[in-house]
Order: structure tokens, then C-alpha cells, then sequence
């Protein structure tokens, strides 16, 4: 699944890459952005591109051809928080 992928609303956590592999993953790293932060779809342009994405403390807005080569963990298999 690609940060592309993820539906506005919905939550994912950036998959490990090495950056050296991945020159977008390495752009997001530089601004600030944590790995395996939790991403969070937050809204699109009307034409559906771009979209804008929260990362950890950082917000950014995306093109489709840039979000297709950032590799996210679906929701389904992010781990399970702690039971209190």
C-alpha cells in the first residue's frame, strides 16, 4: 500500500524504507518527519490531487506521482495500542 492508497480520514504508519532507496521518503525525513510516524489522510484538492497528509507533527501536501512511491503499513496491520 502507497500513502496514495490511504482514504482521507483514515490513518496508516509510514512503512521502513531506506531513505538512500527512496529519494520522497528521504524529502519527508529532512523536513522533520519521523520514521514510522502515523499518517493521517486530511483532505484533497476537488480533483482529488493533491492531497494533504499529517505526519507526526508535520503537515504536507502531496502529489499523486509523490504519494505513489511512499510505501505506508494499512491500518489493519498496525500495531494494537496497549489495553488499560
Amino acid at each position: 500500500m502507497t500513502l496514495f492508497d490511504l482514504p482521507v480520514g483514515e490513518n496508516a504508519q509510514l512503512a521502513p524504507v531506506r531513505k538512500k532507496e527512496n529519494a520522497a521518503v528521504a524529502g519527508l525525513l529532512r523536513l522533520g518527519v519521523e520514521p514510522l510516524s502515523e499518517v493521517r489522510c486530511l483532505f484533497a484538492a476537488p480533483p482529488g490531487d493533491p492531497r494533504a497528509y499529517r505526519m507526526g507533527k508535520v503537515t504536507v501536501a502531496l502529489r499523486a506521482e509523490t504519494a505513489r512511491v511512499i510505501p505506508v503499513l494499512p491500518p489493519k496491520d498496525l500495531p494494537n495500542p496497549p489495553q488499560k
